[in-house]
C-alpha cells in the first residue's frame, strides 16, 4: 500500500506556473543591513525573495506578486505596519506571516501575534531560526491546503 501511494505521489506533476508561487518570500524591513541578510538567507535556500523598505511598497508588491510567506519588521507600534499585518491576514488568512521587532515586552509581542502574526522573533535573532520557522509554517500550510483540496470528503484519502 505504501509503495502504491509513493508511486502515485511521484507521478504527480505541478504546472510550471504554480511553482514560483510556492517559494516566494516577501520581506518588509526599513533596515538595510537586515534587508541584505534576509535576501541572502532566503535566496541561498532557493526562495524567490522580494525585499522592500516599507509597508506601503510592501502592500504594492503583495498585490503585484502574492507571496507564499511574508516577513515583516515592525519598527514602531504607531506605524502603518500594524495595519498592513491586519490587512494581509484578512486578505490571505492562510499565508504565513512572521513578525520581527526589537520589542522585549511580553504584552507588545502578544499584541503582534493577536493582530495576525504567526510567529514573532525579537531582534536580534538567529537567521537560521527564522529560516526554520518560515520553512515549518510553509510546510504546515501546504499540508493543510492539500487536506482541504483532497480530504476524505473528496474521496482522495
Amino acid at each position: 500500500m505504501a509503495t502504491a501511494i509513493k508511486q502515485a505521489i511521484t507521478g504527480i506533476s505541478m504546472p510550471e506556473t504554480l511553482l514560483p508561487v510556492l517559494t516566494r518570500i516577501l520581506v518588509i524591513s526599513g533596515d538595510i543591513a537586515l534587508q541584505r541578510i534576509l535576501q541572502r538567507l532566503f535566496s541561498s535556500e532557493g526562495y524567490e525573495v522580494y525585499v522592500v523598505p516599507d509597508s506601503l511598497i510592501g502592500l504594492s508588491k503583495f498585490f503585484e506578486n502574492p507571496p507564499t510567506a511574508a516577513v515583516l519588521e515592525v519598527a514602531d507600534p504607531d506605524s502603518w505596519d500594524f495595519g498592513l499585518c491586519e490587512l494581509i491576514t484578512t486578505l490571505i488568512p492562510d499565508m504565513p506571516l512572521i513578525l520581527l521587532a526589537a520589542a522585549s515586552e511580553v504584552a507588545y509581542r502578544n499584541h503582534l501575534l493577536e493582530i495576525g502574526g504567526d510567529e514573532f522573533l525579537a531582534i536580534p535573532f538567529s537567521p537560521r531560526e527564522l529560516l526554520e520557522r518560515v520553512r515549518a509554517l510553509i510546510k504546515n500550510r501546504a499540508r493543510v491546503s492539500l487536506q482541504d483540496l483532497c480530504g476524505p470528503e473528496a474521496g482522495c484519502l
